[in-house]
């Protein structure tokens, strides 16, 4: 389980606890919050950048760039509402 550090329609970033090689396919399960409910997103992806490159022993985090390969349109929609609603909250900078 991770909470993602930045999130779009093509792909998702974010820190994980275990290393992850770069080219892994994953099955991804999401959920996007939607007041006091959530949105359940699910689609592939795979692990197109890890930081740092290579297993390190003390560390206790990672982080990865995933690419979503394949996604329903209708999750892809989802995913593209919920970005545009929540660009507002990041500062000018990062909009």
């Amino acid at each position: 389980m991770t909470q993602s550090i930045n999130l779009s329609c093509g792909g998702l970033y974010c820190e994980v606890d275990d290393y992850i090689p770069v080219m892994t396919r994953l099955k991804i399960l999401m959920l996007l919050p939607q007041g006091k409910r959530s949105r359940k997103i699910e689609c592939e992806g795979i692990v197109v950048r890890v930081e740092p490159e290579h297993p390190q022993t003390r560390l206790n985090h990672y982080r990865v760039a995933i690419f979503f390969n394949r996604m329903k349109r209708s999750d892809r929609a989802k995913i593209a509402e919920y970005v545009k609603k929540h660009k507002t909250c990041l500062p000018p900078q990062q909009r």
